[in-house]
């Protein structure tokens, strides 16, 4: 047996970590020509595997325990044969699995699963944790929310899980000098590039990080397409009465209608300022929290004021234009609502080009044609059959 470390990268969301991962699962030959061994057995990410062996049982439900149990021991497995037969000395997980950590149990499942496959094998272990203020990470997690349909405006921001920060100092005071906590501003800032810092952290050599293939990943939504979501959500709320949204389309496909209005360009979602003011007030005591036991300092940063700017710029009217069609019925119909009365408020010419009204047959565009419903599913089951055989194209490549 060759490995000699292990790093475990427990991502906080919001902080990279898509990045980190793809860039990791596609470079695999560079990495293993420099004694570096990314776990591709277990995907791109590695959430869901890291998550079944440290999460709590469920005692209300022993029927899922007996599945999750089967279902970790066939990757676990996999990682066996990986520390057995790999040329490399290091090995790296990296998994956006943090919010239980505040919790003793999590700890525990950590340490153990730590002890039983690394430790008893004489592999030392790091634990790589980024950190990002917790306001920026706050905005960054609501846009997020938002542009996934898991959203309800009046309730958000009493429904943060801010109790996920002290699971941070759990960490640090459970395993010491094996945690490494990184600032994601500092990371970002580096000359090497948010992965180019990651990689330096687990010791890959600087002068080898050029050959590095930089995966970037973003799933920002601009304020533009924000905007037309919160339209939607006040005429077709995600949660009345516990019905669906729309006819025949659940809360879980409500990402995958909107997916069109992800590549939409425009101004980068923001709070208002007085809204960053009363959150960074709530966040006041995670703050202090985070700097007296963590060593990490946000408590000077200091909210910018941002000027107004004009929004719907006609780069943004064409990104919407594109993505029209490729709306969901309903979606279609409520996105000639929303530029009617935007057009109504302001009299703005460049929304009433997005009205449709003279170019498009309205009456096509409606949750009552069944012509429009099935290509707009034909559509969406060909787009998910080229991510499939992508996906597996790939893994084929890399493996």
């Amino acid at each position: 047996m060759n490995v000699k470390k292990v790093f475990l990268h427990l991502g906080i969301s919001k902080t990279g970590s898509s990045s980190i991962q793809k860039t990791l699962f596609t470079n695999s030959t560079v990495l293993e020509r420099n004694g570096f061994r990314y776990l591709n057995e277990w995907g791109v990410d590695h959430d869901h595997k890291l998550a079944q062996k440290i999460k709590p049982c469920s005692k209300a439900n022993p029927i899922f325990n007996i599945a999750r149990k089967r279902y970790t021991e066939y990757f676990i497995k996999k990682m066996l044969k990986v520390i057995n037969t790999t040329k490399s000395e290091t090995i790296i997980f990296s998994g956006e699995y943090w919010l239980d950590f505040y919790l003793d149990s999590a700890i525990d499942n950590l340490n153990n699963f730590i002890e039983r496959y690394f430790k008893s094998r004489g592999i030392e272990t790091k634990i790589i944790v980024f950190v990002r203020n917790p306001l920026t990470w706050m905005i960054s997690h609501l846009q997020q929310r938002i542009g996934t349909g898991n959203y309800r405006r009046n309730q958000d921001l009493v429904e943060i899980r801010i109790k996920s920060f002290p699971g941070i100092w759990n960490l640090k005071n459970n395993f010491g000098d094996s945690l490494i906590l990184v600032k994601f501003e500092d990371a970002v800032d580096d000359e090497y590039g948010l992965v180019g810092f990651f990689l330096r952290i687990i010791g890959f050599p600087k002068g080898q990080i050029s050959e590095i293939n930089m995966v970037k990943t973003n799933e920002s939504r601009c304020m533009e397409t924000m905007e037309f979501i919160n339209y939607i959500e006040d005429k077709e709320p995600a949660y009345s009465s516990g019905k669906t949204r729309f006819v025949n389309i659940n809360r879980k496909t409500y990402g995958l209608d909107l997916t069109a209005t992800w590549g939409i360009r425009g101004l980068k979602f923001d709070l208002a300022y007085h809204d960053k003011i009363a959150l960074k007030e709530r966040l006041k005591e995670t703050v202090f929290f985070l700097k007296e036991h963590t060593g990490i300092d946000y408590t000077d940063y200091q909210i910018p004021s941002v000027p107004h700017q004009e929004i719907y710029s006609n780069v943004t009217i064409q990104d919407f234009i594109d993505a029209f069609p490729k709306l969901s019925p309903l979606l279609q119909k409520l996105f000639l609502s929303f530029f009617e009365n935007k057009y109504s408020e302001t009299l703005n010419p460049k929304f009433k080009s997005l009205y449709f009204k003279d170019s498009i047959p309205r009456y096509i565009y409606n949750k009552h044609n069944p012509v429009s419903w099935c290509i707009w599913y034909i559509r969406n089951i060909s787009h998910m059959i080229k991510a499939t055989i992508k996906t597996i194209a790939k893994n084929i490549l890399v493996r």
